[in-house]
């Protein structure tokens, strides 16, 4: 008998331990299960969903400007392109336009002291009407 009192003593100190324990677990429980109602409450889910609403709102917005702008900046870029190959197409004409140039002139420059001679014997113009 006094083995089964020991026991039931051992027994009734650890009910006790794991009682005077409770009490914290179940405040933070309760504590837990009134947050989630207040979660749960309509009103602030409803709440809850219009500040959603507005995010998503927000974001279509952004989106919306930032497709705009990209698509505006593409057609920057491709005007630039144009006028970049148009430039390099004029900058060639110069080019072969100098080039024209300076062999005319080489080539007038050739033919300079040919024409001179040429010039020389040729007849006046009287003369050439005259026959």
């Amino acid at each position: 008998r006094a083995e089964d009192a020991k026991n039931a003593i051992r027994r009734l100190e650890e009910e006790a331990k794991t009682l005077a324990r409770a009490q914290p677990e179940l405040d933070a429980l309760v504590r837990t299960m009134r947050e989630s109602e207040a979660a749960l409450d309509p009103k602030g889910s409803d709440a809850r969903l219009r500040q959603l609403d507005k995010q998503q709102e927000e974001i279509g917005r952004r989106r919306h400007d930032l497709q705009y702008s990209i698509a505006r900046k593409s057609s920057e870029v491709a005007q630039l392109e144009v006028q970049s190959d148009a430039h390099v197409e004029v900058d060639a004409l110069r080019k072969r336009f100098h080039e024209a140039e300076q062999d005319l002139g080489r080539r007038l420059g050739d033919l300079r002291p040919k024409l001179s001679g040429l010039l020389g014997k040729m007849p006046e113009a009287a003369e050439a009407e005259a026959a």
